[in-house]
């Protein structure tokens, strides 16, 4: 029925009338529709009837009966979905392209870290689509069915800038081309057929990153910046004028060849490379070929050959780009079935999933031959053997050609067990390919994150992150007994300090000897002056009991008879007093013990003698290494607490400040390991903190675990063997002696002996026992195997990695803990806290060649300086002993003399032995003695009878020759410090060869005096005579200068090894694995790891702490290892990795108040003060080209990439060469 037209101004209520009829039109048409598909079994939902109605409306024709294909060739939308036919596979390839110009645009990184609207309105726009972006051909087909088909039907509310298109196609072709592909292409289209469709629209209009897309490419709301109306078909009129009507033909003839092309890959390769015509993977090579013929085809009428050269690539590398892409998902997937997740929904299924797993290689995918693992990591040696033409040969030749052509290094072909084959034995090269596979070095990363908050049942388990000690003394006295001894000991000989004497009288209730001696000389004012009380009266009684006091004291008893004639026992006091002061000695660096914060039963115990922190766990077993700061004490305690499940989570409150917007990636393939464990470690601020653990999930033991483990078995049957004929011999021959004499003879002929021959078995067995002795120690000290470990104990530490940090992960090659942070210009950065490996660490402790050969040449030079010091001990021992001419002569004869001279006097003229002799003397006249007087001359008459060879047999004694040896081969001692050393020495010897000639007079013992008492007088009068010691120092002296030998190199050898033999000694043997024998190589995989995840995650810089962090946190001990660590190894590792990825990247340094105002007041926060050159941090750039490279795949053990062809090989060689440093 012919409507007439209605002029709104003239009739308002015409005009409505029109509508309702329009909209009952409408309404009436949709019901019929409905009812009609519903009898053909269609479901009507899955139509969108009003753009049904208004297109049919539009072109005069009712479109909805064509639901599919039609016969004339013409597209629908069920056939575009359907990515396995060529037209559907060029709208899935072209959809994608389009994506990425709306979301996906990558900002190029630089020093700067600059970045403009741009970059973070498509930051923005990719955050906010990340979770629902398109993975697979079929849902970018899906995303460009939906966004043309809302683009059709409200162009008429959108303008085109057309003065920008040409701008448009100039900046970004690939977008445009596609574009304009789709527009053209969906003008075939009859109708709608996708239920996301109808959902789509709903919500499109209102989402302002749609807008946003839309305005890369020229396209916007109408307006006064919109010189121009679309309307219908106006956008594609516009895009038409600003391309070459011949390239864009050239360009859907190149993407139709591509697509074509790939289904016949796709069917090669799901033959295999066995079959003839079958392949491994994607060629992109053989695509970008049909791509180009299909572009010079596709133009034969209107184009040139430049013309298709040019718009072939943009071809090729759409289809490549949505393959790429579908590669990933399905590897996503693929790794999703192999870690026992929950798969999401999958049209293509597991069995297509490894096939277009392969399919991926094109473009940012890896090259022909390179099969890279679920963290992008391939084998080099893999690689080249499927680029070697050659089937089979020697292993040698083989072997050859991975060295020489394709510069595979020593290591890899080692820890794969490809040396294994360099001989002149035939293989093929499927047997090495095998070998790779089966020996492939399969790195796992385990994940420690925050997920959400605990909650259930699990919510109040521990609420902690790490577990609190608080240290508190342990004042148990088994302790500080020892040195109660001690004290006991110094009391009984008579060699206390003065100081602890008058404590000790004072404590009893007397006046000390100073005291009285003070008060009798009248010397009141010196007493004031020293500090010292003198009461105003010292009655008799009082000045007797505190000389018999005094008295006892010297001579080590524990009593006396005091004035009154009564025997004071002061045993206990004396016991308690000297308790005391031992414990006051021991307080001033005693034992501390304490449990964790939460009440789990973990204590740490400070043992002060070695200054290292036990870790016990709750049972009561000590943790097999100690700590040598509190916060590693506190970290080990932790990490066993989590790997025995005593701590399950962390604080909620904390975990939502540490965690904050957890940006996960859906497709991360590391292990999911809990949450994390050194989370208070990290610097305040930031998001998604995280700890990364390195696991070396294939690892097989050490290379020569069974060799090692066989040469000590041997040693130790070999010396076990030994001993029992030593016990067997010596056994013998001691019942031989215990016989009575009439029994001997018979046992001699019923055992067909003789004395001599059981001694010279006695003997030989010792000797040979000696020698299994010796040769157990050496090849124990060869392999760093400590005391009395066994075979066992060898077995289990070269079976696997040794503990680490992070207990529960075995063989952990090392770790990295990671937070994302915001630059000052909003860009996303990777912050790492902290870079580490535990095992690598103990590299010197590994059973290398390099090591054991160390270890041997280390313990034969100790042996020779250790030899060579016996040496000259023995030699001035026959100098003390008149052995050696030089030792006893008429000058050292005249020099003891002048020694003893000064003695004399000096003895003579003691007031305080004068008082001594005195007091004692008092007791034979009061009848408590019966032992005559003695008068003070009686030392000086004992000083006469020694002789030098008394005081040199004294000074012999093992003490003081250690002594003095110890003090002459000090070089930090200058001469007047040696000097002083063997004096005191010689002082000490000469007190008690006059002790040991008074007990031979009778001077000391019972009612006489001490040893102690003795001891002390004569040392405190040879205080006086140094310079009477000297020439006997000199002697010494002049005997080390001239006489003694010294083995330079030797000492040279001990002296460069010391820190090897600590680290050695401290840990013990450790198994080697591959890249924990060079901080390089572990940085080196650790860098990659990091730089890969920055890629999947869209960072834009990794930042990374200094050695300045790390030194405040675990202590001043580790300045060096972190100053080196950080400050050179992380470096340089950085810069050659970065150099693989990107020859112009380079790593640079900023002051960290220039990358982020967050960071730099966690900084600040951490040190207190502004140190700008603390506050510089190392920074990598993320840039495309890294990007394009990381996702062509990172060789295992080497850095960069393989190429095909002989140049690119070549390339990687040299570049290779010059890369490549050794490590520490």
């Amino acid at each position: 029925m012919e409507k007439n037209e209605i002029d709104p101004y003239r009739d308002y209520f015409e005009m409505m009338s029109s509508e309702r009829e329009a909209n009952m039109n409408r309404q009436g048409y949709k019901r019929m529709k409905s009812d009609f598909l519903q009898e053909q079994g269609m479901d009507p939902l899955l139509i969108d009837l009003d753009y049904a109605y208004d297109a049919g409306n539009e072109a005069n024709t009712d479109i909805l009966p064509a639901v599919s294909k039609k016969e004339d060739g013409s597209v629908t939308e069920d056939i575009l979905l359907d990515t396995n036919t060529r037209e559907g596979m060029a709208w899935a390839a072209a959809s994608k392209e389009l994506y990425d110009a709306f979301y996906g645009q990558k900002q190029t990184a630089s020093n700067s870290m600059a970045t403009d609207r741009q970059g973070r309105r498509n930051q923005f726009n990719a955050k906010r689509h990340y979770k629902d972006a398109p993975k697979t051909p079929q849902e970018f087909a899906q995303w460009g069915i939906e966004h043309i088909g809302w683009l059709n039907y409200n162009l008429p509310a959108l303008g085109v800038a057309s003065t920008k298109l040409p701008y448009v196609v100039k900046k970004n072709p690939k977008a445009a081309y596609a574009f304009l592909h789709l527009l053209n292409t969906y003008g075939e289209l009859p109708m709608f057929t996708w239920n996301g469709t109808k959902r789509f629209f709903n919500g499109v209009l209102k989402d302002p990153t749609t807008y946003v897309g839309l305005g890369t490419l020229g396209i916007g709301l109408a307006g006064k910046k919109f010189t121009t109306a679309a309307g219908k078909g106006g956008l594609k009129k516009a895009l038409r004028a600003a391309i070459d009507p011949a390239a864009i033909t050239m360009y859907e003839g190149a993407l139709y060849a591509a697509s074509d092309d790939f289904f016949r890959q796709k069917v090669a390769i799901q033959a295999g490379p066995e079959v003839e015509g079958g392949q491994e993977s994607y060629d992109p090579v053989r695509g970008l070929t049909a791509a180009g013929g299909g572009a010079l085809f596709g133009g034969a009428l209107y184009g040139t050959a430049k013309v298709g050269a040019n718009v072939a690539p943009l071809a090729i590398d759409a289809v490549k780009g949505v393959i790429n892409k579908g590669a990933e998902d399905a590897k996503a997937r693929i790794a999703e079935r192999q870690s026992g997740t929950q798969l999401y929904s999958n049209p293509i299924g597991p069995i297509a999933d490894n096939i277009m797993a392969r399919m991926g290689g094109g473009g940012e995918g890896p090259p022909p031959g390179r099969n890279l693992d679920e963290f992008g990591f391939y084998s080099k040696a893999e690689e080249a053997l499927n680029n070697i033409k050659q089937e089979k040969g020697t292993g040698r030749q083989f072997v050859n050609q991975l060295k020489n052509q394709f510069n595979v290094k020593e290591k890899e072909l080692y820890w794969l067990g490809l040396d294994k084959f360099e001989t002149d034995e035939k293989v093929d090269k499927k047997t090495l390919i095998d070998t790779v596979k089966q020996n492939y070095v399969k790195i796992r990363e385990n994940k420690y994150s925050y997920k959400q908050s605990p909650t259930g049942d699990n919510a109040d388990i521990t609420d902690v992150n790490e577990l609190q000690f608080q240290l508190d003394t342990d004042d148990d006295y088994n302790y500080y007994s020892h040195i109660s001894d001690d004290y006991h000991h110094e009391y009984e000989i008579g060699n206390l300090d003065d100081l602890v004497y008058d404590d000790l009288t004072n404590t009893l209730g007397y006046y000390t000897k100073k005291q009285v001696d003070l008060y009798e000389q009248g010397q009141t004012q010196a007493a004031l002056q020293q500090g010292i009380f003198i009461p105003t009266t010292m009655t008799e009684k009082e000045i007797f009991n505190a000389r018999a006091l005094d008295t006892a004291m010297g001579n080590g008893e524990f009593e006396f008879k005091d004035f009154d004639g009564d025997v004071v026992d002061f045993r206990h006091e004396l016991n308690n007093f000297l308790d005391d002061l031992a414990r006051e000695q021991y307080m001033q660096d005693p034992f501390l013990t304490g449990t964790d914060n939460i009440g789990l039963g973990y204590r740490i115990d400070y043992d002060p003698f070695d200054q290292s922190y036990q870790i016990f766990d709750p049972d009561g077993h000590e943790l097999s290494t100690r700590a040598r700061t509190q916060n590693e004490a506190q970290v080990m305690a932790t990490t066993d607490a989590y790997d025995q499940g005593h701590l399950l989570m962390t604080d909620p409150d904390e975990m939502d400040a540490i965690a904050g917007a957890v940006d996960q990636l859906p497709s991360d393939p590391a292990k999911d390991a809990g949450q994390p464990l050194y989370a208070s470690y990290k610097l305040d601020g930031g998001s998604n903190y995280r700890e990364l653990v390195l696991e070396n999930s294939s690892f097989q033991g050490d290379p020569d675990r069974d060799a090692i483990t066989k040469e000590i078995q041997d040693v130790i049957d070999e010396y076990d063997f030994a001993l029992q004929k030593n016990l067997e011999a010596k056994g013998m021959l001691e019942v031989f002696e215990n016989l009575p004499e009439s029994e001997k003879q018979e046992f001699l002929r019923t055992k067909t002996t003789s004395i001599a021959t059981m001694q010279n078995d006695a003997v030989n067995a010792q000797l040979a026992l000696n020698a299994a002795r010796e040769k157990r120690k050496a090849v124990k000290a060869k392999y760093a195997v400590q005391g009395s470990s066994g075979v066992s104990d060898v077995t289990a530490a070269l079976e696997m990695g040794p503990r680490t940090h992070y207990g529960s992960i075995a063989n952990d090659i090392g770790h990295m803990r990671i937070t994302d942070r915001r630059t000052n210009d909003g860009e996303k950065i990777m912050f790492v806290e902290e870079l580490q490996s535990d095992w690598s660490q103990r590299r010197a402790s590994m059973p290398s060649q390099e090591n054991i050969e160390r270890a041997v040449e280390g313990t034969e030079a100790q042996r020779l300086v250790d030899e060579n010091n016996e040496a000259n001990r023995q030699l001035l021992l026959g100098f003390l002993s008149g052995l050696d001419p030089a030792g006893i002569n008429q000058a050292t004869v005249k020099f003891f003399s002048d020694v003893k001279d000064e003695l004399k006097m000096m003895l003579d003229n003691d007031p305080d032995l004068n008082r001594i002799i005195t007091n004692r003397n008092k007791t034979v006249d009061e009848g408590t003695s019966a032992l005559p007087k003695i008068e003070q001359d009686r030392f000086s008459q004992i000083v006469d009878k020694l002789e030098i060879n008394d005081f040199y047999d004294v000074l012999m004694d093992s003490s003081n020759i250690g002594m003095i040896m110890a003090a002459l081969r000090e070089e930090t001692f200058d001469a007047s410090q040696k000097a002083i050393s063997i004096a005191d020495q010689m002082k000490v010897a000469l007190a008690n060869a006059f002790v040991e000639k008074a007990k031979e007079e009778r001077l000391i013992g019972e009612g006489m005096f001490s040893s102690g008492l003795v001891r002390n007088s004569v040392q405190r009068n040879l205080m006086g005579a140094q310079q009477r010691l000297q020439p006997f120092v000199d002697a010494i002296t002049n005997l080390a200068e001239n006489q003694f030998t010294r083995n330079e190199a030797a000492q040279k050898t001990v002296a460069e090894n010391k820190k090897f033999f600590t680290a050695r000694d401290r840990y013990g043997l450790v198994a080697r694995g591959p890249f924990v024998q060079k901080s390089d190589d572990v940085v080196e995989l650790q860098m990659k790891s990091l730089i890969r995840r920055a890629v999947e995650e869209d960072h834009k810089f990794i930042v990374i702490a200094g050695a300045d962090v790390h030194i405040d946190r675990w202590g001043n001990s580790y300045e060096e290892a972190f100053n080196t660590h950080y400050g050179k190894v992380v470096p340089k590792a950085a810069e050659r990795v970065l150099k693989q990825f990107d020859k112009k990247a380079k790593v640079f340094y900023k002051p960290v108040e220039e990358i982020s105002d967050e960071l730099d007041k966690a900084v600040k926060q951490v040190y207190g003060v502004d140190l700008k050159e603390r506050n510089d941090m190392l920074i990598i750039p993320i840039s495309d080209e890294m990007r394009k490279s990381v996702k062509q795949g990172m060789s295992l053990f080497e850095l960069g990439t393989l190429a095909a062809g002989g140049a690119a090989v070549l390339g990687s060689q040299m570049t290779q060469q010059e890369n490549t440093e050794p490590g520490i």
